[in-house]
């Protein structure tokens, strides 16, 4: 599966207990050109399904990893997401909302410090300003200024014998 071109091909998964299963794959060879110190080639695949027939590998490549970009930023949106039990769709799509604000200005946030630092960040050091410890700090402040209340939940105890 992984020589040649890169190409659209169809796999076939079998299962001793499911039986056979037939995909629509395409598999991609992509080259590093040089980048990282590194001459070599990397493979892609993909089970797709519905792909219309004029449509390239290396456009499936490029859509994936459009898509993936899309993801990282709902995964991490989430991270600053308000959590709330209302049905309410207007209150839950303003915590959405609100959340992809909080995460747009720490981007913002992150590339002036970055820009304002004399040494340039490297690569391979995490960068000190997470957006856990932004949204724990803002969590901070907001409690400082309207207080905090505390819930104290009982829950059952259990007793082995």
């Amino acid at each position: 599966m992984f020589q040649g071109k890169s190409r659209k091909t169809t796999y076939t998964f079998n299962s001793p207990k499911h039986g056979k299963y037939t995909v629509q794959a395409v598999v991609v060879q992509r080259y590093s050109k040089g980048r990282y110190g590194r001459h070599k080639s990397k493979w892609f695949a993909y089970a797709v399904s519905g792909l219309a027939s004029g449509i390239l590998p290396a456009q499936v490549f490029e859509l994936y990893r459009q898509r993936f970009g899309i993801e990282s930023s709902y995964r991490q949106m989430n991270q600053v997401r308000a959590r709330t039990s209302t049905r309410n769709p207007v209150i839950r799509l303003l915590l959405v909302g609100l959340a992809f604000v909080l995460f747009n200005l720490y981007i913002a946030l992150r590339q002036n410090l970055t820009s304002a630092l004399k040494k340039p960040l490297e690569s391979s050091k995490r960068f000190w300003l997470s957006l856990r410890r932004v949204a724990f700090l803002l969590s901070r402040a907001i409690e400082r200024l309207w207080g905090t209340t505390e819930i104290i939940q009982h829950q059952p105890c259990f007793a082995l014998s």
